[in-house]
């Protein structure tokens, strides 16, 4: 469907002056509106397995294998060669193309996930605090890297019943602070290929429109490529190119 709404361009024929073929404006490209916006908000998470492609999952969770341009519309993907996630073998492949026998070296160093004493997370996992360079201290093995983060860990919190701490009787104030170090050691050593496969796991997180709003979509998608001027359209409907000197 979304092929078959994108309209026609009839483009110069470079071998044959003043004629003209007719193809498919791949070049014509649109924005969401609003109410494509608004399925978002109502379609469900999934994660790809290894090897699905966006039609196979159009057919098993839309019914219909040529929705596949619905689930690449809601996820922003246009184009699946780099936005897809790749197959298991796939990946591997890329990693031993890219990084050789350096595939399961150093990258980074990065954060865990860190919790106060109340299960408040005070520091995000996957954050990079330094990146490999080569340099002779990085290769030692016992190297981490130098780094520290002080952060609250525990504390109470009690009512100035008379004013003396704070001032305002009544107002409550933080008590018996306790703080933690963390240190290089706290960080999480990140290989080339790890790192390659955390790229892909991302990808495979992705958004699935509800059955329900793929007749809206369509009705959006068709409205939307329509060509909305009448400059150089032919009578059939169909846009020509400038002339090519």
């Amino acid at each position: 469907m979304f092929f078959d709404s994108t309209p026609n361009f009839l483009y110069p024929d470079f071998f044959e002056a003043g004629k003209f073929k007719l193809s498919k404006n791949l070049f014509r490209r649109v924005r969401a509106r609003d109410s494509i916006n608004s399925i978002f908000s109502s379609s469900t998470k999934y994660t790809v397995k290894s090897g699905q492609t966006p039609d196979q999952i159009a057919y098993d969770l839309l019914g219909d294998s040529s929705h596949y341009w619905t689930i690449l519309l809601i996820n922003n993907i246009t184009d699946t060669q780099t936005q897809w996630p790749f197959d298991d073998y796939e990946l591997d492949k890329i990693i031993e193309d890219r990084y050789g026998n350096l595939a399961d070296k150093i990258r980074h160093w990065e954060t865990k996930e860190v919790k106060d004493s109340y299960d408040n997370i005070v520091l995000d996992s996957g954050i990079i605090i330094e990146v490999f360079s080569n340099t002779t201290a990085q290769n030692a093995s016992s190297y981490t890297p130098t780094w520290s983060r002080k952060y609250p860990y525990s504390w109470s919190v009690e009512i100035d019943e008379d004013g003396s701490e704070t001032g305002i009787v009544g107002k409550e104030y933080v008590k018996n602070l306790n703080y933690r170090t963390l240190t290089g050691s706290d960080l999480y050593p990140t290989t080339n290929r790890e790192y390659e496969h955390q790229l892909n796991d991302l990808k495979r997180e992705i958004w699935i429109p509800q059955p329900s709003s793929i007749s809206m979509m369509e009705s959006e998608i068709e409205e939307l490529l329509e060509y909305d001027t009448e400059y150089k359209i032919t009578k059939e409907g169909w846009r020509e190119s400038e002339p090519v000197s």
